[in-house]
């Protein structure tokens, strides 16, 4: 659609539009960028085609015919596709002429601008010059309204007419790439992510509920061993009092012994005796006859009992005096 515009404005503002406009320096990298990119899918196709005679010349059979017919089909495409980028070159460039004839047609707003000044000051005297300044006032409205006006003006349409053509031909869609690869593929490829992702999700629940489990069974089997901590820490504390049990036992088996040991003392003492009067010698045995003898005499003399003790005892510790140690 044609911008209506360009019959409204002025001669000098659809002048302006020219004269201030960025210039065609956009168009012309678009059209160096298209010129790249047929230039890169030019020499993509040559190396896929030698590429393709190289690995026929190795590889025969089934296989290698259907690669043979696939390779073709990719570059026959890519051919089109190249085509289709070059085409766009001559439409950018197209576009800049179509800028530059257009802003050299227009009458240059300075032109217009400076045609109303003239003819608005020459109104504004021509009273004064008793209408002497009429004709060049009609001189200077024909002037702006019959060639300023349609000159700009059509020029501008003219303009829009022709980008409205590139546009168009900058529209037209790439040619469809061929299905090289098997049609199912992405359904195929779509339902393994799925997959994937079901898997995934199944294996992290499955492992959060082992560490679950795993962390309950921990739990459980602390809370089931603390009586057995406890029996052990009461066993620890029994020791000393099953020490002090077996020892009292011990002390009580130990006082009989005493007293056994005890009552044999007097025995021990009365062997020794009996073993140290035993060993005496002949004489002493004499002497406690000779002894005997004079006790019997002083007793048949009417001597006192004490006079005989007194006798007894004197002997008796003369006899003690000879008995061996």
């Amino acid at each position: 659609m044609l911008d209506p515009g360009w019959t409204i404005r002025t001669p000098e503002e659809n002048a302006l539009i020219f004269e201030v406009a960025p210039g065609p320096a956009a168009t012309i990298a678009n059209g160096l960028a298209w010129s790249a990119e047929a230039a890169n899918i030019a020499a993509s196709v040559a190396v896929s085609a030698v590429n393709t005679v190289g690995t026929l010349a190795e590889w025969q059979g089934a296989g290698a015919v259907a690669s043979g017919t696939s390779a073709t089909m990719l570059n026959t495409s890519d051919t089109l596709r190249q085509s289709w980028a070059e085409a766009k070159v001559p439409i950018a460039a197209a576009a800049v002429d179509a800028f530059g004839a257009a802003r050299s047609a227009v009458i240059p707003s300075a032109v217009s601008t400076e045609n109303r000044t003239e003819c608005a000051f020459d109104i504004g005297i021509n009273p004064l010059t008793l209408w002497q300044l009429s004709p060049r006032i009609a001189e200077l409205e024909l002037e702006y309204y019959g060639e300023h006006w349609p000159q700009n003006t059509s020029v501008g349409l003219a303009y829009a007419a022709a980008l409205s053509a590139l546009t168009a031909a900058l529209a037209v869609p790439p040619p469809l790439a061929p299905m090289a690869a098997s049609p199912g593929a992405p359904a195929a490829a779509a339902a393994a992510v799925s997959q994937s992702a079901v898997t995934d999700g199944a294996s992290v629940a499955m492992r959060e509920s082992a560490q679950a489990a795993q962390s309950a069974t921990q739990g459980a089997s602390q809370a089931a061993g603390a009586p057995s901590d406890m029996a052990s820490q009461m066993s620890s504390m029994m020791q000393p009092v099953q020490s002090l049990t077996q020892m009292v036992p011990q002390a009580l088996q130990a006082f009989p012994q005493a007293f056994q040991g005890l009552a044999s003392m007097p025995q021990s003492m009365m062997g020794s005796l009996g073993g140290m009067f035993g060993s005496m010698k002949p004489t002493d045995a004499a002497v406690d006859a000779g002894l005997a003898q004079r006790v019997s005499a002083v007793s048949a003399a009417g001597v006192p009992a004490v006079g005989v003790r007194a006798s007894v005892a004197v002997a008796v510790e003369s006899a003690a005096i000879r008995v061996p140690v």
